[in-house]
């Protein structure tokens, strides 16, 4: 079997999940990886077979690239996906982040180029836990008994935490708590329920949040989010309806993982816990194995294009900010 020749931008999540991910795929082979630290790349990957950029537009010329994964800051990988190098390019497959860009404009010009692309994926990583599925298929089998969604998302940033600087406070190169992380909650809401409305919104601070919307033209969604909650932290779904209550609940401080589902219908309450990520040698992410889902299907599905669902994110990401009253 011929491999599929794979380049990666990015030395962070780009190596310590997107790389151990890839590195579970026999059909792989990682040739190229660009960052600016190039001392950190030398030091972190052991395959000697491995060529180091600094340029991104050097690798997309000098290599054949079959599978792109992007995990850089917005802002850039805006320019790289526009790029008139990446163009020269024929590559097949491509996972990149979330935002998809730094603002709305950029986000529409990614998904009007790369809409008709048959492989291509944004990680929302929420999306490919075994819970989240679950959950999905137990909301589409009782939606018309859904009356209510109430969704409450605290815990402490790790920039918060530790105080330092980063991009990734910054709206402006697609950072803030909108687009860095409240985006997921936008997305994953839609992939349960479908297309909303937002009615109503508040910040309580530059950390915190809250807003009510429509779905189904007159059932509620109510989110309370907090990115710097001092206590134990909570991430808990609660969909209410006619003799129904579905609760998908998270109250550690792992992200992806210890999320369990409890259903309770006509009196009658079952559970579902999440599968424990199987992590292998080398690899100690709990987001490796979310990652890995995502990749198997990018290669083996005929089209698998996500694109649509990112957009609608990023574009209620964009009314959110755009009408805060300062």
């Amino acid at each position: 079997m011929k491999k599929i020749n794979a380049a990666i931008v990015g030395s962070g999540y780009g190596f310590y999940v997107i790389y151990k991910a890839l590195k579970r795929l026999k059909n792989i082979k990682v040739i190229a990886v660009c960052a600016r630290d190039q001392k950190k790349l030398n030091n972190i990957f052991k395959d000697k077979n491995i060529l180091f950029f600094r340029s991104w537009k050097k690798m997309l010329l000098e290599k054949d690239i079959d599978f792109l994964a992007i995990a850089t800051i917005p802002d850039i990988q805006t320019k790289l996906l526009l790029s008139k190098e990446i163009k020269k390019n024929k590559i097949k497959y491509f996972f990149v982040e979330k935002p998809l860009a730094e603002n709305l404009k950029n986000a529409k010009k990614i998904f009007n180029l790369y809409k008709y692309k048959k492989k291509f994926l944004v990680d929302f990583t929420f999306l490919e836990t075994d819970v989240f599925i679950k959950f999905q298929e137990l909301i589409r089998k009782n939606i018309e008994n859904i009356n209510f969604i109430n969704v409450t998302w605290k815990f402490r940033s790790h920039y918060n935490k530790y105080k330092y600087k980063t991009w990734k406070k910054n709206a402006k190169y697609g950072g803030g708590i909108i687009k860095f992380y409240l985006i997921h909650l936008l997305d994953y809401l839609n992939f349960f329920i479908g297309n909303f409305r937002i009615i109503k919104f508040r910040y309580n601070n530059k950390d915190s949040i809250n807003f009510e919307a429509n779905f189904n033209k007159s059932k509620k969604i109510a989110v309370n989010f907090d990115s710097n909650f001092s206590r134990q932290p909570i991430h808990k779904i609660q969909i209410i309806g006619k003799n129904l209550e579905l609760l998908l609940e998270n109250n550690s401080n792992q992200y992806f993982q210890n999320f369990k589902i409890r259903v309770k219908k006509k009196g009658k309450i079952t559970s579902y816990v999440q599968k424990k990520n199987r992590l292998i040698k080398d690899e100690d992410d709990y987001r490796i194995f979310p990652v890995f889902n995502y990749l198997k299907k990018l290669i083996k599905n005929e089209r698998i294009n996500n694109l649509k669902q990112s957009l609608k994110a990023s574009e209620k990401a964009e009314f959110l900010i755009k009408n805060r009253v300062h």
